[in-house]
C-alpha cells in the first residue's frame, strides 16, 4: 500500500512539473518582447525674468460654462464673472519690484476678446478681462495691466473675466477665444 501511494504521490509531482514547465512556455527563458509605447513630449523655456510663470498658468483653460442668450440680448449687458490667476513661481525682488501682464489677441469693434469665428459660434459677444484694479484689458501687447508688487517665492495674480454684449442681441452658439500673454516687469 505504502508503495502506490509513493508511485503515485510520484506520479502527480511528475505531472505538476510537466505542468508548470508547460505553462511557462516550455523549453527554457522566454525571449524578452518589446513593443511600441509612445512619445513624451517636453516642453518650456529658460527665462530672465525674475519669476517662472507656473506650468499650470502657462495654457489654462477658463471654465466660462453656459449663458443663455437672453443674458446678452440689451445692449452693454454682461455674464458673470469668472475668475482665473496667473501664477508665478521662484520670484525675486532683486532687480524688479513689479510684475503686470500684456495681453494680445483678436478682438472685435468694442476691443473686446473677439470669439473664434467658427460654424455654429454665437454671434454679438465678446470676452472683457479685468486686473485686480477692476481695469479692463487691451488686448494690443503693448498696454500692460495695473502693476502688482510681488515678493520673493510664489504670487498669484488674479483676473476675471465675463461675456459681454455691447450691442445686444446675441446669438447662441459656442463662444471660445484665445489670448496670449507676456509678462512685465518694473
Amino acid at each position: 500500500m505504502k508503495k502506490k501511494l509513493v508511485l503515485s504521490s510520484l506520479a502527480m509531482l511528475t505531472s505538476l512539473g510537466f505542468a508548470t514547465s508547460a505553462f511557462a512556455g516550455g523549453d527554457g527563458p522566454q525571449t524578452p518582447l518589446t513593443v511600441n509605447g509612445g512619445t513624451v513630449n517636453f516642453e518650456g523655456e529658460i527665462t530672465q525674468g525674475a519669476c517662472a510663470v507656473d506650468p499650470d498658468s502657462i495654457d489654462q483653460t477658463v471654465k466660462m460654462g453656459q449663458v443663455k442668450a437672453a443674458t446678452l440680448q440689451a445692449p452693454d449687458s454682461v455674464s458673470s464673472s469668472h475668475a482665473f490667476n496667473i501664477k508665478l513661481d521662484d520670484c525675486t525682488t532683486d532687480t524688479y519690484s513689479n510684475v503686470a501682464m500684456a495681453f494680445s489677441g483678436n478682438t472685435d469693434e468694442n476691443g473686446s476678446l473677439a470669439l473664434t469665428d467658427a460654424a455654429g459660434s454665437a454671434k454679438n459677444v465678446g470676452i472683457d478681462i479685468y486686473d485686480y484694479s477692476h481695469t479692463k484689458v487691451k488686448f494690443d501687447n503693448s498696454t500692460a495691466t495695473t502693476p502688482v508688487k510681488f515678493h520673493a517665492g510664489t504670487n498669484v495674480i488674479p483676473f476675471t473675466a465675463n461675456y459681454v454684449s455691447v450691442k445686444g442681441t446675441a446669438v447662441a452658439g459656442t463662444a471660445n477665444a484665445t489670448t496670449t500673454f507676456n509678462v512685465v516687469y518694473s
